[in-house]
């Protein structure tokens, strides 16, 4: 960072006749330059007649603010889904201002339209994106065209060639269309592939006398009709950092975006001639021969003795050079500061000409969250089978977990030694061998925040950040948080009570409005009268349902309140054909509530920026009534957005009382407390839990929550119960739940045979159990009052392999975005969802309907006795499963899935079908748990030990020891004969075990309870007390 005292001899420009010589110095309006060849005045001219170069400023005395607020911009890949990354993590959005999910592109077949295929990729998580950064107040945009978007470059140059063609406006439409209907607050526009398609000569080196290239101008062009089309809405640019492709943009393009986003990344490491060196240096790296003008801690020769044999040259075919030659001159390590003198400073001068003289604060420049390794190649493209060009990328969270201190990095490099192969770049290497084993250039922490400060210190917007999905999360490592807290915005907390992001309503508008415009009453929603099941039923009709939207889908995400009810969804979707989809709302009649409804909606002007206005008018009311009063007690939901009231009230006097309500343009959250999970072989979790009524929503007095959970033909049984909490059988009041099948059969009355159980309490569901459930979609509704606390799951047993599915059915639901909190592996939610599973695989009888009862109510889904087990033993039995699964969450987070195969096998090891033949006689079913819960705190204990004979006896003992403790002698006596018949051994083997078997029943009685268990087991051992086999051969068994 140059400033006037770095530079005390350096003469101040001066008109000289015959002008500067080669390699003179001088400074000019607040910046140095120095002479490449014969020069006249700097900043001036023709740079192949005038030899000035730009070499640095004095940002002492050049123009500029600084930034209070830096705006921190993080690109968000839609591509990660696949990687199991979780876009809902709301704690990601608190360190942002921007997310843009990258990328959208255009279609090759079809000019100005979006590819099908992005679209969808893009879909797949920007509803997840929308919910967790609404959380924060992040704003959520869009990305076009990326590294791959040939069809982009097309479209821009065929704009640029002609500006009129119909396509500019057929783009500017799409982009539109999708940003309203996803309620997007922008667009970020990513012209990238200048190097053209394979085959195609490279776009870059364009001088700037030329002007910019048809795309560049083209991009304008678009930039311009969208912030037309969009006033209130976001548009910014990302563009390249030097001027070898930055000469392609036209600087007009500034005008009409809020910021260009400078890509001040990859200025090594992304190209087979790359020198090695930082990729996203801060400063200015000059060589060796400027010492005398200034002097520096770092040069270009510096670096010399990391590269790939000599100094790369920059032209193909040419060989590495050596110091003192221009390969360094010709292929430099850039820096930020390089780019940003390029694009904003108006004196910059290089080789093509000037820079692009940009106002500094609409730049934001790159920080990459992650790093080259110059030891390695990139990997080969799975599809070209082509090795793309450049070193091998590592994310920021790879290097940690590489190198668990890299945040903490030396000049944010880390350097392994060791003779290595030079590595296969497409085009090859000099012979020879590397001699480091990794040599990495990343950002850590500390760079990037040096690199914000540099940036307010000039005055430049903020910085964009490439990407989100590459960073960590852990206090004092995560980049993306550093740059935010360091930002000088405020970091805010979430929301009380939400680990996870509340969902987000459509921006669709209910009303009863038909065909042509007829309506059968002036009311938005219309009464059909009193239903067949003592519920009012009330429905509208759907409208501003964007195309190719799938319509049953936005009314499954159009909330509604009618009579001071709240509504998630409709509680029947009705297809009417050319009369549009209707919503049929079953409202609980309340003589409490009055009948007051508005009437149809309407659009009306003078709406706020960001916002669109609507009005409707109350009817219902009667001459007694404050009218007023009646309005501010009336609640609606417009376009996806609850009012508890009105924004204002209109008195026409005889025109009637209206209600104005201005919806925002942002997307609206709103409580939709279900979540759901679809396993494979059949598997389904449905779970809704009480609901945190939103601050604000004091009119709202009841609750209602559908779900459709659609069952699978080969599941083999569909279980679902209501409790106060996870800790309680009792009943909840104020809850009424129903449940129908795809025939929309109700579930309404008590039921005991075989093959279905029905408990009801009142007019509500409180457990069923059914086998072999029909399959298609069944509809849960919960009707609740507003303060009501609840808890209800609906589950279906898989069809096959049966634990693993179920608890990777409960880690999807822990991963998927909802309304309710997620709960960790090893969770109690997790574990007594488990607890089925676990039933269902050691005693496949509890099947039957009546056995399977104590499994879901015992230590089921909510891990409390249904009748007759006590709420003690059931809350151990609820421990035992709770600990077994905690066991595998550790094995899961370490080893990831594998870990729970590895668990299962190694429990299962020692566990022989002889002894689950005995756990699954009926006798024995309420000691299934306790008995699992031994073989999880011997397997504990055990896992570790290296030595197989004290592994073997200690095993024994311990195991004995427990299971007489917690399940009686005669028990364990059985389980030890049974398991001595299943894994039999030796001779020796089989005496040892019998003897240590009965060791550990005789400690059982003496020790006083079951945590002595092991501290004696352990004790008898080191006195060498425990039976030993002398011939031991093999595993232990």
């Amino acid at each position: 960072m140059g400033l006037s005292s770095d530079y005390p001899k350096v003469e101040t420009w001066v008109k000289n006749p015959s002008g500067y010589q080669t390699g003179s110095v001088t400074k000019y309006k607040g910046n140095i330059f120095r002479a490449a060849f014969w020069a006249d005045e700097p900043g001036v001219g023709d740079p192949n007649k005038n030899g000035w170069r730009f070499f640095d400023e004095l940002y002492d005395t050049t123009p500029h603010k600084q930034t209070e607020k830096a705006n921190v911009i993080a690109y968000i890949p839609s591509w990660r889904k696949k990687e199991e990354f979780d876009y809902a993590k709301g704690e990601m959005y608190r360190y942002l201002t921007h997310g843009i999910v990258a990328f959208l592109t255009f279609s090759e077949k079809n000019s100005g339209a979006f590819d099908e295929d992005s679209l969808r990729e893009v879909g797949t998580v920007l509803s997840d994106v929308l919910m967790a950064a609404n959380l924060y107040g992040t704003k959520v945009m869009v990305a076009l065209g990326g590294a791959n978007d040939y069809a982009f470059l097309d479209l821009m140059t065929e704009v640029g060639n002609d500006p009129a063609s119909p396509k500019l406006d057929k783009a500017v439409r799409t982009v539109v269309d999708f940003v309203t209907h996803n309620g997007l607050d922008g667009v970020d526009l990513d012209l990238e592939c200048w190097w053209g398609r394979p085959g195609q000569q490279d776009q870059g080196g364009r001088m700037k006398s030329d002007g910019p290239h048809p795309a560049g101008r083209g991009l304008t062009l678009f930039a311009k009709k969208l912030r037309q089309a969009m006033p209130k809405k976001t548009v910014s640019a990302a563009v390249f950092g030097t001027s070898w492709y930055g000469n392609n943009y036209d600087p007009d393009l500034a005008e009409h975006v809020d910021w260009l986003g400078v890509m001040t990344y990859d200025l090594t490491g992304s190209w087979n001639r790359s020198p090695v060196g930082p990729h996203t240096a801060l400063h200015a790296i000059r060589s060796k021969d400027t010492a005398e003008i200034r002097k520096a801690d770092v040069y270009l020769e510096s670096y010399l003795d990391e590269q790939q044999g000599g100094w790369p040259a920059a032209g193909a075919g040419a060989k590495p050079g050596a110091p003192g030659d221009k390969a360094l001159e010709d292929n430099p390590i850039l820096s930020v500061e390089d780019c940003l003198w390029y694009w904003t400073n108006p004196l910059f001068m290089n080789w093509q000409g000037k820079g692009q003289a940009v106002d500094r604060k609409k730049i934001a420049a790159g920080v990459p969250v992650y790093g080259y390794d110059f030891s390695a190649a990139k990997e080969r493209d799975d599809k070209t089978g082509d090795v793309p060009p450049g070193y091998k990328v590592l994310q920021y969270k790879e290097i940690l977990d590489a190198f668990p201190n890299a945040h903490e990095a030396k000049d944010a490099n880390i350097k392994v030694r060791g003779e290595t192969p030079r590595p296969k770049l497409s085009e090859p290497l000099p012979a020879g061998t590397y001699p480091y084993a990794h040599n990495i250039y990343f950002e850590t922490p500390e760079t990037a925040v040096s690199k914000l400060k540099f940036l307010k210190d000039v005055g430049a917007q903020g910085v964009i950040i490439w990407e989100l999905t590459n960073d960590v999360w852990e206090e004092g490592k995560g980049i993306i948080e550093a740059l935010y807290r360091a930002s000088g915005n405020q970091v805010l907390e979430p929301s009380p009570g939400h680990e996870r992001p509340t969902p987000v309503a459509g921006t669709y508008l209910w009303d009863s409005v038909g065909f042509l415009g007829e309506a059968k009453s002036a009311l938005q929603f219309q009464d059909d009268g009193t239903q067949d099941n003592g519920m009012r039923q009330f429905s509208a009709r759907l409208w501003d349902i964007p195309g190719g939207v799938d319509w049953k889908a936005a009314a499954q995400n159009a909330p509604a309140v009618i009579k001071r009810q709240y509504f998630n969804r409709p509680t029947r979707i009705v297809d009417k054909g050319a009369l549009g989809l209707w919503g049929e709302f079953d409202v609980l009649d309340n003589d409490d509530v009055l009948d007051w409804f508005w009437s149809h909606v309407e659009k009306q002007d003078g709406a706020p920026d960001g916002y669109t206005r609507y009005s409707s008018r109350l009817m219902g009311l009667s001459l007694h009534d404050d009218w007023k009063e009646c309005a501010k007690k009336t609640p609606a939901v417009i376009a996806g957005q609850y009012f508890d009231e009105p924004t204002e009230i209109d008195d026409q006097g005889i025109g009637g009382l209206w209600g104005i309500f201005d919806v925002s343009d942002r997307p609206s959250p709103v409580p939709a407390p279900t979540t759901q999970s679809q396993g494979e072989n059949d598997c389904m979790y449905c779970q809704v839990s009480s609901v945190a009524v939103p601050d604000g929503w004091d009119n709202v007095k009841r609750l209602n929550l559908t779900n459709t959970m659609t069952i699978g033909e080969n599941a083999p049984l569909l279980y679902a119960v209501v409790t106060k909490d996870d800790d309680s059988v009792d009943f909840p009041d104020g809850v009424v739940m129903s449940l129908k099948d795809p025939d929309g059969n109700a579930f309404d009355k008590d039921v005991d045979e075989d093959g279905q159980l029905v408990k009801m309490s009142g007019e509500s569901v409180r457990l069923v159990i059914v086998k072999d459930p029909r399959a298609g979609d069944w509809t849960m509704t919960m009707s609740v009052a507003a303060d009501a606390k609840f808890r209800c799951e609906c589950n279906t047993v898989p069809s096959k392999d049966v634990f693993n599915t179920m608890l990777e059915t409960a880690r999807r639901r822990d991963e998927g975005a909802g309304g309710i909190a997620a709960r960790s592996i090893g969770g109690d939610i997790l574990a007594a969802f488990l607890g089925v599973a676990i039933a269902v695989v050691l005693i496949p009888e509890a099947v039957i309907i009546t056995a399977l009862t104590v499994a879901v109510t015992g230590a089921g889904i909510v891990g409390m006795a249904y009748n007759a087990v006590k709420k003690k033993d059931s809350a151990e039995k609820m421990g035992t499963v709770a600990a077994i699964v905690s066991k595998i969450g550790d094995e899961v987070r370490r080893d990831g899935f594998q870990g729970v195969l590895k668990c299962v096998a190694l429990i299962g090891k020692n566990i022989s079908e002889e002894e689950v033949d005995v756990i699954r006689r009926k006798e024995n079913w309420d000691k299934l748990y306790p008995w699992i819960g031994v073989h999880l705190q011997v397997y504990k204990v055990v896992e570790h030990m290296t030595d197989p004979e004290k592994q073997n006896s200690v095993r024994h003992v311990f195991w004995q020891c427990m299971l007489t403790k917690r399940l009686g002698k005669d028990f364990a006596t059985e389980m030890g004969n049974a398991h001595e018949r299943g894994r039999p051994g030796s001779d020796a083997d089989n005496k040892a075990d019998e003897r240590n078997n009965e060791i550990g029943q005789q400690l059982a009685e003496d020790v006083a309870s079951e945590s002595d268990c092991l501290k004696r087991t352990l004790e008898l051992w080191d006195a060498d007390k425990l039976a030993k086999r002398p011939d031991y051969e093999s595993d232990p068994t």
